[in-house]
């Protein structure tokens, strides 16, 4: 599995990715503040796009809502606890598979 960030343009468009990000990716994501997700999924950024109908441009999703970063899986900066250790979960998620 690989790593990616979900950006939303907007945080309008944040509330509905919220809804489709759980639904799609259940317990292999994670969401930060300002509405940035991160998943963990197999496939490339346009699979994950894809997957969330951010390209297709279908409602409410319209394309140049939503960008799609694929990920390294290292990080480093300053944040609570809870979010080091979700984020080493999917990391270490995405180097088993």
């Amino acid at each position: 599995m690989a790593l990616f960030a979900l950006i939303p343009r907007t945080p309008a468009v944040g509330a509905l990715l919220d809804s489709r990000v759980r639904e799609k990716y259940g317990d292999n994501c994670t969401r930060l503040d300002l509405g940035v997700w991160i998943v963990s999924a197999p496939g490339t950024v346009r699979q994950i796009a894809d997957s969330l109908n951010v390209i297709s441009g279908e409602a409410p999703l319209s394309p140049l809502s939503v960008i799609v970063f694929g990920l390294t899986g290292s990080y480093t900066g300053r944040a609570i606890t809870t979010v080091w250790d979700k984020l080493k979960e999917l990391v270490e998620r995405d180097s088993d598979a």
